[in-house]
């Protein structure tokens, strides 16, 4: 019977992992500034933490006032990467919640 709590638990956690990475990847990827890849020169949008994935960068000042933009870019290596980073992140954070909780349910018993 022991043996299968400790299974049912460590497939919960893992289970529990997979959204909370999710949400983890799709709110930090449009609201940090990268960590790692290249760089727009002439600037541009760069999207994802800790890996850009997304580029759209700006070329050089064209007459008229104007600048070309080049096509945008998504690469599969820095999303899985990301997606990754946040999946290991959040199973940390699962393992740790767990002995949190019951500190603090041990105190409101006593």
């Amino acid at each position: 019977m022991t043996e299968f709590r400790a299974m049912w638990t460590t497939r919960r956690k893992i289970l529990l992992a997979l959204p909370t990475a999710a949400v983890l990847f799709l709110v930090t990827s449009f609201t940090l500034p990268p960590l790692l890849g290249g760089v727009c020169i002439e600037g541009g949008t760069r999207l994802g933490f800790p890996a850009a994935f997304f580029y759209q960068c700006r070329g050089a000042t064209l007459p008229g006032n104007g600048q070309e933009v080049e096509t945008p870019q998504v690469l599969p290596g820095p999303v899985a990467f990301d997606v990754g980073f946040w999946y290991i992140i959040a199973l940390g954070l699962i393992h740790l919640s767990r002995p949190l909780a019951r500190r603090s349910s041990l105190r409101g018993a006593t």
